[in-house]
């Protein structure tokens, strides 16, 4: 695919303007909801994996830790994808990700491109990322000092809720 990653947006140009990320992000989220209509669940959405074309159009790749939906394919206690964009449940029950962990990625996805940062300190563990995410205590975007429409700083407090059950499904 020719173009640019996403990471790579991130580190030149975020923080972004909500107006500029918002034709993306949807494209980003039709991507997804695709996948899901499919049965499939990523399982590894983050900005590595998705590019933005020439032509402005965003493609989001590499299904290689996918899982249908109706699979239990994963080992008990194998947590997988990375770190930074997993939800709280992929490293504390794999075996049963559902299409909320694509939407919680999803969520740390559009607040680092809102932020240029992801919403803990810079330099902690990875066992801190994934304690502070499993009690629900991320950055929110209201304290950031950032302009954001107040329905979109909601969206995203709601969709990186530690309990998948209180997240929207898609």
């Amino acid at each position: 695919i020719e173009g640019t990653a996403l990471n790579e947006l991130i580190y030149r140009h975020c923080p972004m303007a909500w107006e500029n990320i918002a034709p993306l992000y949807q494209q980003m989220l039709d991507a997804v909801d695709f996948a899901h209509s499919k049965g499939v669940i990523h399982r590894d959405v983050k900005p590595d994996n998705i590019m933005i074309t020439n032509a402005g159009e965003v493609k989001v790749f590499d299904f290689g830790i996918a899982k249908s939906e109706d699979s239990k394919g994963t080992k008990t206690g194998m947590g997988m994808g990375t770190v930074n964009y997993m939800a709280p449940e992929q490293y504390l029950d794999a075996k049963n990700v559902g299409k909320t962990a694509d939407v919680y990625a999803l969520g740390i996805v559009l607040y680092e491109m809102l932020t240029g940062k992801l919403p803990w300190k810079d330099e902690i563990s990875d066992f801190s990322i994934m304690d502070k995410k499993r009690l629900g205590e991320l950055e929110s975007l209201a304290n950031v000092g950032i302009v954001v429409p107040e329905h979109i700083v909601r969206a995203v407090e709601q969709v990186l809720l530690p309990n998948p059950n209180d997240r929207q499904s898609s």
